[in-house]
């Protein structure tokens, strides 16, 4: 059986695991890309708080923090409600709260 071959779900409905295994690819991307893009904005942070590299330091930590709670709370929700619902709503989520927050960047930058 292939990667891309059909899997019968607990409710009889037919699902691909490679459309699973790219989702939670994409995610994962999404975090580590997320990660990477707040250390390139360090020397902004520094600057828009007028902060240290201790303090910038400190919201890096305090950005980290908060993400691993994040995800250790969706980890036990989806435990309960269900990881392909959750995952769903984190997507969402964050796919709303990203675009607006980019489209403000970009027009304070480039008028």
């Amino acid at each position: 059986m292939g990667v891309s071959a059909r899997v019968s779900g607990e409710h009889g409905e037919l699902r691909r695991p490679s459309i699973g295994f790219a989702a939670i690819c994409l995610g994962y991307f999404a975090i580590i890309l997320d990660g990477r893009v707040l250390n390139v904005a360090v020397p902004a942070i520094r600057a828009d708080l007028h902060a240290s590299i201790a303090g910038a330091q400190w919201v890096l930590n305090a950005y980290t923090l908060t993400l691993a709670g994040l995800l250790l709370t969706a980890g036990a929700l989806g435990d309960r409600i269900g990881l392909r619902r959750i995952f769903l709503f984190g997507v969402s989520v964050a796919s709303r709260c990203s675009r607006p927050r980019s489209s403000r960047i970009a027009r304070a930058r480039w008028p």
